[in-house]
C-alpha cells in the first residue's frame, strides 16, 4: 500500500504500518483490540522486535506492523519532521506518510533488502518529479547507502538516457 503514495505500483497488496509503542502493555492492548475484530498474529511481539504480522483469515488479509522503522538506521527528528499527512481517497481519514526520500532510505537501509526493494526504489525515482536529491544524497552518505543509489541511478540512465539526475 505504501508504493501508491509515491506514485509507483506493485503487484503485492500487503499493508505496512509503523507504530511507535512506548511499553509492552501498549502492544498487548493493540493485540487485544485486534482480536476483537478477528485479527490475529501467530507471533508474540515484544517491544524490541523489528516487525510482526497480523492477519484476518476470513478476508485473507495481512499487515506488517513495524515496531522499529528500519533495520539500517534510526528515525531521528529530521525524518519525523518531514512526515506529511495525506487524505486517503475515497475515505475520509488521513494517514501519515514518510517523505519520498526517507521512504527510499528505509527501502535501501533494510538488512533484508531484496531485489524487489531495489525495483521499488527505481519505480519511485521514475514516478516522482520532485525528489530532494540534496537531502537524499546527504542522508545516503550518512548511512553509507550512497553507492547503492549511484548504482540505481546508473541503471536508470542506461535505460533512459534523457532522465536527468544531479551530480553526486
Amino acid at each position: 500500500m505504501a508504493l501508491p503514495a509515491y506514485g509507483a505500483g506493485r503487484s503485492t497488496y500487503d499493508l505496512d504500518i509503523a507504530i511507535e509503542f512506548k511499553t509492552q502493555n501498549d502492544i498487548d492492548n493493540l493485540l487485544a483490540k485486534l482480536r476483537d475484530h478477528d485479527v490475529q498474529t501467530a507471533q508474540k511481539p515484544k517491544l524490541d522486535h523489528l516487525v510482526f504480522v497480523v492477519f484476518q483469515l476470513t478476508m485473507k488479509d495481512e499487515a506488517e506492523i513495524w515496531l522499529q522503522p528500519c533495520s539500517g538506521f534510526p528515525w531521528d527528528d529530521l525524518i519525523i519532521s518531514r512526515i506529511s499527512s495525506q487524505k486517503m481517497e475515497p475515505f475520509s481519514y488521513h494517514i501519515n506518510i514518510l517523505s519520498t526520500e526517507d521512504f527510499i532510505m528505509t527501502k535501501l537501509g533494510r538488512q533484508d533488502r531484496s531485489v524487489t526493494d531495489l525495483q521499488d526504489v527505481i519505480q519511485i525515482i521514475l514516478a516522482q518529479q520532485s525528489i530532494d536529491w540534496k537531502y537524499l544524497i546527504q542522508r545516503a552518505k550518512k548511512y553509507h547507502l550512497l553507492d547503492i543509489i549511484k548504482n540505481l541511478v546508473e541503471k536508470i540512465q542506461k535505460n533512459i538516457p534523457e532522465y536527468k539526475f544531479p551530480d553526486f
